[in-house]
């Protein structure tokens, strides 16, 4: 029997990662953390990240498309009045948002069992899902990438660049996953049981 979503799961508070105060950064380390080796998982996102902020940085077209986020006058001083390291970790989180944006599918089929066959019904997804998705897409692809890059820091930072780019192999596999959803678009009315 499955314990994954039981009440005294969802009860728990979830906790934020050390570095960023993030949620999301902090269910991407859970999602890539294998063997229980949480400090390693949290350095190789952490990396990546910074790498990718770099990258973006370098670019300059990325920080200020962040930027053009509609701030009210009191979010501008209290950004005006942040540290650079509080200013970096906000555009990095911006720029994760992008690419998990990016990256996540609107669409994804859901098997259903009708009169003796499966049929594969297509069902909007909702924003967090949408983002469960992305992550897990990055990081399967970026564990492919692994022999090209030598590292898993590499890989992980190198994937979330295309991402942006629009290159990757990640939004190969949205895109495959709208082509299959509207291929089965049929079954659309069917109720998921």
């Amino acid at each position: 029997m499955s314990r994954r979503k039981c009440h005294a799961s969802l009860a728990k508070p979830k906790e934020s990662d050390l570095r960023f105060n993030s949620l999301v950064i902090a269910q991407f380390i859970k999602m890539l953390m294998r063997d229980g080796k949480k400090q390693k998982a949290s350095n190789i996102v952490w990396t990546a990240l910074d790498m990718l902020y770099e990258y973006c940085n370098k670019k300059g077209g990325i920080i200020e498309d962040a930027n053009e986020v509609k701030d009210s006058e009191s979010e501008k001083a209290a950004i005006e009045s942040m540290t650079t390291d509080e200013k970096k970790n906000m555009y990095t989180l911006r720029v994760l948002d992008k690419v998990l944006s990016k990256a996540g599918p609107s669409l994804e089929l859901i098997s259903k069992r009708i009169g003796g066959a499966n049929i594969q019904v297509p069902v909007a997804v909702k924003e967090e899902r949408q983002k469960t998705l992305a992550m897990r897409n990055i990081i399967v692809n970026a564990r492919k990438r692994i022999p090209q890059y030598k590292s898993m820091i590499n890989a992980l930072a190198q994937e979330m660049i295309d991402v942006l780019k629009g290159s990757a192999r990640t939004l190969d596999d949205v895109e495959q996953m709208h082509r299959m959803a509207k291929a089965n678009a049929v079954f659309q009315g069917v109720k998921r049981a």
